[in-house]
């Protein structure tokens, strides 16, 4: 009989949406070849001085540079992702009404 070992993840689908004084993102970051959800957050509006004008344009950026890059994930990726060295995909249900996060169960042999 074989043993194998099970790792239970979660997709949630990369997102944007704002208010009146903040922008938010979610997405991934790829750490060690595996995709970890991760948020942002900026300000929204003009900074007042020069010092806070800097650091928004960093931080702004980053973030831009961060979601055009590996922040949007799609499930297919994250599937890929998780599936190397030796995981295979075991058991997958999909939120359809909701949030459309995936809960997924991964197996490999011990």
């Amino acid at each position: 009989m074989a043993d194998w070992i099970h790792k239970e993840v979660t997709y949630i689908p990369y997102r944007e949406w704002e208010t009146k004084i903040t922008k938010y993102y979610s997405g991934y970051e790829i750490i060690n070849n595996l995709p970890v959800f991760t948020e942002k957050k900026i300000k929204r509006g003009a900074p007042t001085t020069v010092k806070e004008k800097k650091k928004w344009e960093k931080e702004a950026r980053e973030i831009v540079e961060w979601w055009l890059t590996s922040a949007r994930v799609t499930l297919v990726g994250f599937l890929n992702l998780h599936c190397a060295e030796g995981w295979e995909l075991f058991k997958i249900s999909k939120d359809f009404r909701g949030s459309g996060d995936s809960w997924c169960i991964f197996r490999k042999m011990e």
